[in-house]
């Protein structure tokens, strides 16, 4: 509701300012074809108590890493450049409410008369032309359709890391319920349903073995089988090296190297590359490209922050945890703050097959 209500009022301040609608939200119904509005309010709104959960910790660690007066620098430098860049972005849409201005300044940019007010326009005029085409661009619609994620990009990887972090989390959490007849958490991170290993393990079986997308299964099969053998013996050391923490042990097993690694998993892996890079990932990569491409780069990247936030405040959780089971008590804001809102009760619901080294 309160979202609701600043997109309305913004709404209105912008037409007011810009002399034009910067969105317009052409579908009354939530699922409709045109864009989505209700959706986007409900999605914008879900991001928001997200935010607060997530953004809040991460800025209290870094206040009380930094010293005192780097926080103040720091803060009042952002000041400044929001004021800049607020009162640059007026400017600049009203130098773009009279089309010759914007050819003339085309026109001095190709001409190589740069100077730094009229290269700082030309920027932010490519910057508002991207965000909200109907501002300052007059190209026909046809001209600006794009694709979103085309092909093996960042943006790509990101959708693949988290369309696959959450479906791997519902599959173990599923596989664990048939086989020990239990609901077990199987999540990477404190907030959500996201296992790290599975996201990771995907965008890079994406990025090493598409190439082998057009070979025979066998290829694909024994290049998996090595990956995601050395992938999960990497993961495997890094936990135990940087947390003391160990989340699998495959001694009981035949044919394992050191516990953290064996040969049916091997298989396993080589089974899921062949089935990935056949089957999942073109279907996959196509709904991701058909994402609205402005729409899609904003959500990418503020799900990305939120989720970089998610695993700071988790690996701060388990470090933590592991601290107090060796009887620290915290002598820091710091940890004192992961000690009360992250106690031991909520680590072992997390992560209840996390063994101490």
């Amino acid at each position: 509701m309160n979202y609701t209500m600043v997109e309305f009022i913004s709404g209105n301040i912008a037409k007011s300012i810009c002399k034009k609608k910067l969105w317009e939200y052409d579908s009354n119904t939530m699922f409709g074809v045109e864009k989505k509005g209700t959706l986007i309010s409900i999605f914008v709104t879900l991001m928001v108590v997200l935010t607060m959960y997530l953004i809040p910790p991460v800025i209290f660690m870094v206040i009380h890493i930094l010293p005192q007066i780097i926080s103040i620098i720091f803060s009042v430098v952002c000041s400044v450049l929001v004021v800049i860049d607020f009162f640059t972005i007026l400017y600049v849409i009203h130098v773009s409410n009279n089309v010759e201005n914007i050819e003339k300044i085309k026109q001095e940019k190709q001409e190589g008369k740069k100077t730094f007010g009229k290269h700082i326009c030309y920027i932010v005029l490519n910057r508002l032309n991207k965000a909200y085409p109907d501002i300052v661009s007059e190209e026909k619609d046809e001209e600006r359709k794009s694709v979103f994620a085309k092909g093996i990009c960042l943006d790509k990887l990101i959708w693949v890391f988290l369309i696959c972090a959450f479906g791997g989390d519902i599959i173990e959490t599923i596989f664990c319920r048939i086989t020990g007849g239990v609901w077990m958490s199987r999540s990477s991170v404190i907030y959500g349903p996201f296992s790290l290993v599975w996201g990771i393990g995907a965008a890079l079986l994406t990025l090493v073995l598409q190439k082998l997308a057009y070979r025979e299964d066998r290829y694909v099969f024994v290049a998996g089988c090595i990956l995601g053998g050395v992938y999960e013996y990497v993961c495997s050391v890094f936990t135990e090296v940087f947390f003391g923490t160990v989340f699998w042990d495959y001694s009981h097993m035949r044919f394992n190297l050191g516990g953290r690694i064996n040969l049916l998993y091997c298989i396993f892996w080589g089974i899921v590359a062949v089935v990935w890079i056949k089957i999942c990932y073109p279907a996959i990569s196509r709904f991701i490209e058909r994402i609205p491409p402005l729409g899609g780069k904003i959500v990418t990247w503020v799900i990305m922050v939120l989720m970089i936030c998610n695993i700071l405040i988790s690996a701060m959780a388990m470090s933590r945890y592991v601290d107090r089971k060796a009887g620290d008590n915290g002598d820091n804001a710091i940890e004192e703050f992961i000690d009360y809102y992250y106690p031991d009760s909520l680590v072992e619901k997390i992560w209840p097959n996390m063994k101490i080294k």
